[in-house]
């Protein structure tokens, strides 16, 4: 046997290294995605064209709207799970109403409170789109309105 050849650990280091230098965008991490990576970017785009001028940073295992900071997205695909988590501005009970009013209650209810001042949203398929496009609107005015009153 030839000395000069890699092992299989050797070779899989380089090809892991790889593959998270390819992921160089949050549009990017969309695509490991397949269909539901489209449901993600329109979301993304959503959130930007509310908030012109900004991006997407990535923070750990985010991708924070800066700078205005009202939403974040966390593409998972790595294991069985394949979803995106969305997270904004808000406490969930600040959106009851309004979601009851939007015919969007069953998606509230859904909405979990995250760190600090934001909400949490599991995206996993089309259906709810309508509904996470609307909790960005929420959490993108939310954030407008508390900035105004400090």
């Amino acid at each position: 046997m030839n000395n000069d050849t890699p092992s299989l650990p050797e070779l899989e280091l380089p090809l892991a290294k790889l593959d998270r230098q390819k992921v160089k965008s949050l549009y990017d991490e969309f695509g490991h995605l397949g269909d539901l990576g489209v449901i993600g970017s329109a979301l993304a785009q959503y959130a930007e064209s509310l908030c012109p001028g900004g991006s997407y940073k990535q923070e750990r295992h985010r991708w924070v709207y800066r700078p205005k900071n009202f939403a974040t997205f966390a593409v998972h695909y790595k294991r069985r799970a394949r979803n995106v988590t969305l997270t904004f501005s808000g406490h969930p009970a600040q959106f009851k109403e309004s979601a009851e009013r939007a015919g969007l209650y069953e998606a509230w209810r859904e909405l979990k409170k995250d760190l600090g001042e934001y909400s949490r949203y599991k995206v996993e398929n089309a259906s709810q789109l309508l509904a996470a496009a609307y909790f960005i609107r929420l959490g993108f005015e939310y954030r407008r309105r508390r900035r105004r009153s400090q």
